[in-house]
């Protein structure tokens, strides 16, 4: 697996990975997915994470994204350890700081696009109406297209594209939201 990232040397670090490993131990051997990784990624820039299937590309996005823990070494997203907060704070942390845009979008099919859009707004107790006006100033406007049956994949695409945008557009100091 390797990194190919922009060059952005001034910028504020987002995103700091301080001699990470993930290890898996599996019949007495040990599997490491992921091992002493470095790497600091500064605000607006876009990075590639390739390599061949099992090089450790999906394990090292989950532990960016707080969704597991490093066996051993700091992940510092947004200036924060994530490697020492609770559950309920790597919660918020991932409400609040981060977005994955999945292969399979992970998408609720019983959902509209706009209300798809609109889910992680309703877990911010941001209020309906103001849920359907930032949507549909994404240019979600339909309200009826449910997204098994109605959507084609370009749609989905879009619907998903747009939720991301919003969800990474309006954050607050997570800082702030800890203390």
């Amino acid at each position: 697996m390797k990194t190919i990232k922009s060059a952005n040397t001034k910028a504020k670090e987002i995103i700091k990975l301080k001699d990470v490993s993930k290890h898996y131990y599996l019949g007495g051997e040990i599997i490491k997915a992921v091992d002493e990784i470095n790497i600091t990624i500064n605000k607006g820039e876009f990075i590639a994470i390739v390599g061949p299937s099992g090089s450790g590309k999906s394990t090292m996005m989950n532990l960016i994204g707080a969704l597991d823990l490093a066996t051993k070494g700091e992940i510092y997203l947004d200036g924060i350890n994530i490697e020492i907060l609770s559950e309920s704070e790597l919660a918020l942390l991932r409400s609040r700081k981060i977005g994955f845009v999945f292969q399979t979008f992970n998408l609720i099919p019983t959902l509209t696009a706009l209300e798809n859009v609109m889910l992680p707004m309703i877990f911010r107790g941001i209020s309906l109406s103001y849920r359907k006006e930032k949507a549909k100033e994404l240019g979600l406007i339909e309200e009826n297209y449910y997204i098994e049956t109605f959507l084609s994949v370009i749609t989905l695409i879009l619907a998903f594209i747009l939720y991301r945008i919003w969800k990474t557009s309006k954050r607050k100091n997570i800082i702030n939201d800890f203390k």
